[in-house]
């Protein structure tokens, strides 16, 4: 006996999959640069603010000098704990919450192999997979278990569907809670006794980071467009670092985005494991119907 009607009656439809899908392709990395224009913004990984990068150091009492001293040594904190691996995995819990007020709750497991593939299962609570994800440097397969469908498309079509100017680094350093877009001109660098704040500017976007600051780990990114008039927005808030394989990692994130709607996600990372040896099934039965 089938459980699939069980699904239905808790009016577990297309819809609900497309959030859990738009969901778990939030959690992978590819909201958070959202509020940007549709083009495509690329960076090397991992980020680093090269010795050719402007520093603007805001007025205050100290020279401009030691300003920019001190705001080399921040960057160099923050980027001390950019996590390195070659390989990615854990469980997470996503509750997302679209602009109309519709809540999902999903359980997801994700697997990444650094600079090759993001892969991921969807599960909703009856603990049924629904879903499977798999993104590529250069293509998105989405295989959908109720309807039986396969989707390939290049990544260009996430681009255009959520309005993300987002490269697969990009992707995986959000995942990994590394740093992103923290190059360009910097400026509005202020410090008090718990955080550290700076400004860092490319051609079209601006990231606003708070740091802690007695270790310099991320608290708060946001992101958005330098035309201010643009409207669009994205805050990702840092939280419940933990000690991982020898690495620093935040297990508990927020995501808050604003564009023409509102959505906000909460991702509870668990059973995390680096350099451990992954599976990326996406086997697809021949009665799957490609769309």
């Amino acid at each position: 006996m089938t459980l699939l009607p069980r699904f239905e009656k808790c009016r577990l439809g297309r819809a609900v999959l497309t959030r859990m899908l738009v969901s778990c392709l939030v959690l992978s990395g590819l909201m958070a640069p959202g509020c940007g224009p549709s083009s495509r913004i690329s960076r090397s990984a991992p980020p680093i603010l090269h010795p050719a990068d402007t520093l603007v150091a805001s007025p205050g009492k100290d020279s401009a000098a030691s300003e920019a001293s001190a705001l080399s040594r921040v960057l160099d904190g923050v980027r001390s704990h950019i996590i390195s691996f070659r390989s990615f995995s854990a469980r997470l819990k996503v509750d997302y919450t679209d602009g109309s007020g519709n809540q999902t709750a999903i359980t997801a497991f994700v697997h990444l192999q650094k600079d090759s593939a993001i892969w991921i299962s969807i599960t909703p609570l009856l603990g049924i997979e629904l879903a499977r994800v798999l993104i590529t440097p250069d293509s998105l397969s989405i295989m959908n278990k109720i309807d039986k469908t396969i989707m390939t498309r290049g990544t260009g079509l996430v681009r255009k569907l959520l309005n993300i100017p987002a490269d697969f680094n990009t992707m995986q350093d959000i995942l990994i809670g590394n740093p992103v877009f923290l190059s360009g001109e910097v400026k509005d660098f202020s410090r008090s006794s718990a955080l550290i704040s700076f400004t860092c500017l490319d051609s079209t976007l601006q990231s606003h980071y708070e740091v802690f600051s007695d270790d310099f780990r991320i608290q708060d990114c946001r992101i958005s467009d330098r035309d201010s008039s643009s409207g669009r927005y994205c805050e990702i808030t840092f939280g419940d670092y933990s000690a991982v394989d020898g690495r620093n990692f935040s297990t508990r994130r927020r995501i808050f985005a604003e564009d023409t709607t509102v959505t906000q996600i909460n991702l509870n990372f668990s059973r995390i494991k680096f350099d451990q040896p992954l599976s990326f099934s996406f086997y697809v039965p021949s009665d799957y119907r490609r769309k």
